[in-house]
C-alpha cells in the first residue's frame, strides 16, 4: 500500500478502525510480499568493495540503549518523548553514498502451498490456506537459498497442519449453528484464512530483504522481516543499519499525523516504538530506506528514506541499484540521483487540492529548485495515492498512482527529460481499487503487479492483475503473458456442460459440472478468450479445470469481456458486480 500518508489518513477515517499490531519474534533477518519476479540482468557484477560493509555481524544486540521515564503505552503522549523531525529542503552529509548502478537483480521465485474450500448457501462460506514462500533461482547462491528454506518450510508445515484442524472445527460448527465461526459467517466475516504473505522489497547480488505477514488462529498480521547480505547469507542485523533509535522513532512518527490518529493507531504506534526502542522491531531494505510496519490499517510497510535523515543510518545499505530499478516515493520530497550523474538531486511535490475535500487539482513537481511541470487535474476528481521513479533502458520515468471515489485508478508516466522537464508518455485509467500494486514487486521494472485498466472481466468486476515490463516500452507497461488473474470464490447455482481439465491433464468434453461445485477463479485470457476456474474438492486430486468460452465486447473507446452464450456469470453464487 502505499499511500501518501495525508491521504492514507482520510482514506482510514471513511474506512473504519481497525488497528494494525505488529510483534516480532525474530531481529536478526526478517520483513514482508506476494508475487513471482523473474530477471534477466546482464550488468557488470560489483567489486567486493563495492558490496561488502565494514559493519561485523553480531549473532545478538548487546548494546544498551537509553530507557526514557516514558515508556510504552505513551498514551496519546508519544510526540512528548520523540519530537517530530524537521523536514530538510536539500541533502546532506550524503557524501559517501555512490548512486552507482552496479549491482545485479537476482532471479527469483516465489511459489505458494495453498487450499481452498468454499460451500454454498452464504457469499463468506470460505476457508483458504496460502503460504507464499521465496527461493534464489540464480546459481551461487546455496548458502542463502539454505536459510530461505529453514525459515519457510516449518512455516509451510504449521500452515498445512492448522488449517486442516481449523477446517475441521469450522465445517463442525457450521453444522451445529453454533460457534465463533458460525458467529463470523453471520457477520458476513471471512470464515478462515491462514498462511504467509511474502514480499520482496530487493533481491540483487548485494542484499536480498523481504518481510512477511503470518496470519495464525492464534495471532493474525505477525509482521516479521529478513535481510540477508547475498553472497554469504549472512543476516543484516537492526543495528547493523540503524544508529539512533530514538530518532527512528521521531522519523517514523514524523511520517504520521500522529495527534489526529484514532486511538486503535495510536496503540499500534506505540508498540511500534517500543520495539524500535528495544530493537525487535521487524524491517527490510530498499535501495532507498528502510520498511517499517504500518501503525494504519493499511498493511504495506511504511518506506522512511534513508537519504532524507543520514545520520540515522549505516549508508553503505543504500543508494547503488541495479541497471534499472524502481523506488517508492512515499513522501512528497525524494533525494535521488535523478540526473544519472552520481550525486543527488531533490525531486518533490506541491500538491494543491480542492477546497474543503482532498480532490487533487494540480501537482506541481519540481526538480533541484526548477519547476518541471504542473499537472493539471481540476476536471478528474482523483486523489493522490503515490509515485515511483523507475529507471528503465530509455531513461527516468515519474510515475503516479491516481484514484476517484468510483474505485477508479489512474496510471500516469513522465519522462524526466534532460533539461528536467515531464513529458507525458502513457495515462491508463480504469476501476479497479489499486494500480501499481504494493503487493507485488516495486523494485523491478521489469515485473510490476498492475490491476488490469478495464473492470470488465467475464466473471464478475473484481480486480483482474497481471504481470507488466517496462523495459523496452518507452515509458509504457506491457503484460508478460496473456494470463489475467484474479482470485474469486464462487459455486454454481446450475447445472452446466463444459470442457474440463483434469489433474493428469486428460481433456473431457461435455463434461456436466453440478450444481452446488464450489470453484476458484483463476483468471481468463484476452488472446485465447476463455476463462479458467478450478474446482475446490475435499480431495485435491479429485479437482479439475474448467474451461469457459469468452467473447470480446467494444463500445466506443471501451472494451469488455462476458462469458459466451449460453454460459453467464449468473451460473455462479458470489460474483462480484461494480456499477
Amino acid at each position: 500500500m502505499k499511500k501518501r500518508v495525508a491521504c492514507l489518513l482520510v482514506l482510514s477515517m471513511i474506512l473504519g478502525l481497525s488497528g494494525c499490531k505488529s510483534k516480532t519474534e525474530e531481529t536478526t533477518k526478517e520483513t514482508e510480499v506476494p508475487t513471482s519476479t523473474e530477471t534477466s540482468a546482464t550488468e557488470t557484477e560489483p567489486s567486493e568493495s563495492e558490496t561488502e560493509t565494514e559493519t561485523t555481524v553480531s549473532e545478538e544486540t548487546s548494546t544498551t540503549w537509553e530507557t526514557f521515564e516514558t515508556e510504552p503505552p505513551y498514551n496519546g503522549t508519544a510526540l512528548d518523548v520523540y519530537p517530530l523531525l524537521e523536514d530538510p529542503s536539500e541533502p546532506k552529509g550524503l557524501g559517501n553514498v555512490s548512486f552507482k548502478r552496479n549491482l545485479k537483480n537476482l532471479d527469483i521465485e516465489t511459489s505458494a502451498v495453498s487450499d481452498w474450500f468454499k460451500e454454498t448457501g452464504w457469499d463468506y462460506n470460505r476457508m483458504e490456506m496460502i503460504c507464499e514462500s521465496l527461493r534464489i533461482k540464480t546459481s551461487g547462491y546455496e548458502k542463502l537459498n539454505d536459510e530461505l528454506d529453514a525459515i519457510f518450510a516449518p512455516l509451510e508445515e504449521k500452515a498445512k497442519t492448522q488449517y486442516s484442524e481449523e477446517k475441521e472445527i469450522c465445517l463442525k460448527q457450521l453444522a451445529e449453528k453454533k460457534g465463533d465461526y458460525y458467529e463470523r459467517l453471520k457477520d458476513w466475516k471471512d470464515l478462515l484464512h491462514i498462511g504467509v504473505e511474502t514480499k520482496v522489497l530487493r533481491a540483487d547480488d548485494y542484499i536480498v530483504s523481504f518481510m512477511t505477514e503470518e496470519t495464525w488462529r492464534e495471532h493474525s498480521e505477525l509482521i516479521k522481516g529478513y535481510n540477508y547480505r547475498s553472497k554469504d547469507a549472512t543476516p543484516i542485523t537492526f543495528d547493523d543499519v540503524v544508529k539512533d533509535r530514538a530518532a527512528l522513532c521521531s522519523y517514523y512518527l514524523t511520517v504520521f499525523d500522529y495527534d489526529n490518529l484514532y486511538d486503535d493507531f495510536k496503540e499500534s504506534a506505540d508498540e511500534i516504538l517500543g520495539q524500535i526502542m528495544d530493537g525487535t522491531v521487524a524491517f527490510g531494505l530498499s535501495y532507498e530506506g528502510i520498511c517499517l510496519p504500518n501503525c494504519s490499517e493499511w498493511s504495506a510497510p511504511v518506506h522512511l528514506s534513508a537519504m532524507k535523515h543520514p545520520e540515522i543510518f549505516d549508508l553503505s545499505y543504500f543508494g547503488n541499484t541495479p541497471k534499472y530499478y524502481m523506488i517508492l516515493m512515499q513522501e512528497d520530497t525524494v533525494f535521488w540521483d535523478v540526473t544519472g550523474d552520481g550525486q543527488a538531486d531533490v525531486l518533490s511535490f506541491d500538491i494543491e487540492r480542492e477546497e474543503g475535500c482532498s480532490w487533487v487539482e494540480t501537482i506541481s513537481v519540481t526538480i533541484n529548485g526548477k519547476k518541471s511541470a504542473d499537472i493539471d487535474l481540476k476536471d478528474t476528481m482523483v486523489w493522490y495515492d503515490d509515485a515511483y521513479l523507475a529507471r528503465t533502458d530509455t531513461g527516468i520515468y515519474l510515475i503516479i498512482n491516481l484514484s476517484d471515489e468510483y474505485n477508479g485508478v489512474y496510471i500516469e508516466v513522465y519522462k524526466i527529460k534532460d533539461d528536467l522537464t515531464l513529458e507525458k508518455v502513457s495515462s491508463d485509467s480504469g476501476f479497479f481499487t489499486e494500480s501499481i500494486s504494493a503487493e507485488g514487486n516495486t523494485y523491478d521494472p521489469s515485473d510490476i503487479l498492475i490491476y488490469d485498466p478495464s473492470n470488465g472481466g467475464p466473471i464478475g468486476s473484481s480486480p483482474y492483475y497481471n504481470f507488466y515490463t517496462m523495459i523496452g516500452e518507452n515509458g509504457g507497461f506491457k503484460a508478460k503473458d496473456d494470463l489475467y488473474r484474479k482470485t474469486a470464490y464462487l459455486v454454481t447455482q446450475e447445472e452446466f456442460s463444459c470442457t474440463i481439465i483434469k489433474k493428469d491433464g486428460t481433456v473431457v468434453k461435455d463434461f456436466k459440472v453440478p450444481v452446488g461445485t464450489a470453484v476458484r477463479e483463476i483468471g481468463f485470457s484476452k488472446k485465447d478468450l476463455y476463462a479458467k476456474l478450478e474446482t475446490l474438492e475435499t480431495d485435491e486430486s479429485e479437482s479439475y479445470i474448467i474451461s469457459l468460452p469468452v467473447q470480446k465486447c467494444e463500445e466506443r473507446d471501451y472494451a469488455w469481456y462476458n462469458l459466451e452464450q449460453p454460459y453467464h456469470h449468473g451460473l455462479f453464487e458470489g460474483v462480484t458486480i461494480y456499477g
